[in-house]
């Protein structure tokens, strides 16, 4: 019942403005005709979708057993982080914590603001002059949880206005992303330092001694997320003020260790995006095989048991 067909048969069926609320008409739309295959070939077809959505379903169980992976490591990582590197180079867990205003963590670990650990820019102002083409404008809504979605929305600065646009600070790889308003809190890196940088977006560049990456992943943490939250204003749309966000705190290990923790994210994050990519790849098959299958494009022939 998800073809095109069948689709416009149900809007066809019913009556009213706003779908939320349209009168459904069972015998308006019991009257449309659909495509029926002798019974052996529709017991084909169902089981060969009944296949692709067990695959769907196994896809989904690994999807979550790798986010839920990934929360249980930020939750241990950023509270006990990874250890220290003995003469060896072996990692030995922590053995000192102390307290902080963060709650208790290991004994060589720094708790200081955002605004002590980076330097910033922040894009809120004048919405900058837009064009067909040119370079390509970074909004909010291509900034996801740990990426830049270049798909999603498509806009464009002239190149000969690029300067005046970045007048505040252009961006460079590696610089972290961070939005402040519809939505709040999405956190990406640049990967493309030829791009702008829209309205309701700060960048924050690390200072010498703290990784990009981890700062990216400790803005995407459960723990900063909170803090987040608690400090933002509004209640149907919430944001946050630039000059409250960068007084947030961070948590700051040493250097070797704040790479070693990115480095760990970074390999589940790559299995969590081949196993979204499987998604998406495998949604795409289905949509395919149904509107050939169930239209009667492609025929198939029944097994045995099938007859």
């Amino acid at each position: 019942m998800q073809l095109p067909y069948y689709l416009k048969s149900f809007l066809l069926s019913s009556i009213g403005v706003h779908i939320e609320k349209m009168l459904f008409k069972f015998d308006q739309w019991a009257k449309f005709e659909i495509p029926a295959p002798p019974l052996p070939e529709q017991k084909k077809i169902a089981r060969i979708l009944s296949t692709v959505d067990r695959k769907l379903e196994l896809i989904d169980q690994q999807i979550t057993a790798t986010q839920t992976l990934k929360k249980g490591l930020m939750q241990k990582l950023f509270s006990e982080g990874v250890g220290t590197q003995d003469a060896n180079g072996q990692w030995q867990p922590h053995a000192e914590f102390k307290d902080s205003e963060l709650g208790r963590i290991p004994a060589g670990w720094e708790v200081k603001t955002i605004a002590q650990s980076t330097e910033y820019v922040d894009y809120r102002g004048k919405t900058p002059p837009k064009s067909e083409s040119g370079i390509f404008l970074v909004t909010a809504k291509n900034i996801k949880k740990g990426f830049i979605d270049y798909e999603c929305s498509k806009e464009f600065v002239p190149v000969e206005t690029y300067g005046d646009v970045m007048s505040r600070g252009k961006p460079d790889i590696g610089d972290v992303l961070i939005t402040t308003e519809a939505p709040l809190g999405n956190v990406a890196q640049v990967d493309n330092a030829n791009v702008a940088i829209a309205q309701r977006v700060i960048k924050y560049r690390p200072n010498t001694g703290v990784d990009s990456s981890y700062l990216k992943q400790y803005f995407l943490s459960d723990t900063f997320q909170s803090r987040l939250a608690l400090e933002s204003t509004g209640t149907t749309v919430k944001g946050i003020k630039g000059s409250r966000l960068h007084k947030l705190l961070v948590l700051l290990p040493p250097q070797n260790e704040q790479i070693r923790i990115a480095s760990t994210f970074n390999l589940v994050e790559t299995k969590l995006n081949h196993f979204l990519a499987l998604k998406k790849q495998t949604q795409q098959l289905k949509k395919g095989l149904m509107q050939k299958l169930l239209t009667g494009q492609i025929r198939v022939q029944p097994d045995p048991q099938d007859v």
